[in-house]
């Protein structure tokens, strides 16, 4: 019988941008190697000038969040806050801003040992919006990964609005907190 790890989340801090930039990249290899490059790219998010910024500006923002096992190694990050995404439409965010508490990713290993760190990472998220006393934790994802979609409704989530940004169509989820 497989053990399920128990996960710590906890705030990023500078040296573990390394681990999440590793940790993307893990990603987007295994979103290339299932056909789902139209998801993120297909170009390590290392390689990427403005996304390596954006990591280091999650983390000195408190932002970010890390989830790491027994050994202290990080299988997984979420970055959440209390505005929709910049990437949002005008008209999505005035519609969304209300009672709410964002998401704006979460990534994991894509390994058996990191079994359960989105999970534990959403949960962590619901947590804080629990904190702050709003209604809703939402996020987004590409309409076009259905089995993502098909997680993201298993933990709770309903599609309650959908967006384009430059051709990328994304949903808008959100669950109850």
């Amino acid at each position: 019988k497989a053990m399920i790890a128990t996960w710590q989340i906890r705030p990023a801090r500078s040296g573990d941008a390394a681990h999440i930039l590793s940790v993307t990249d893990e990603a987007t290899v295994w979103l290339v190697d299932h056909g789902l490059s139209d998801q993120w790219g297909g170009e390590p998010a290392s390689s990427e000038p403005a996304f390596v910024s954006r990591v280091s500006s999650w983390i000195s923002e408190g932002q970010a969040t890390v989830a790491i096992d027994a050994k202290g190694d990080v299988h997984g990050y979420a970055v959440s806050g209390s505005d929709p995404p910049p990437y949002f439409d005008p008209t999505i965010a005035r519609r969304a801003v209300e009672d709410a508490y964002y998401v704006y990713t979460v990534v994991s290993r894509m390994r058996p040992e990191s079994r359960g760190v989105g999970r534990s990472l959403l949960a962590s998220a619901a947590g804080r919006a629990c904190t702050l006393g709003v209604t809703y934790l939402r996020l987004d994802c590409w309409a076009d990964n259905a089995d993502l979609r098909a997680y993201y409704e298993k933990l709770g989530f309903e599609e309650c609005d959908a967006y384009v940004d430059e051709g990328w169509h994304g949903i808008v989820l959100q669950s109850r907190v």
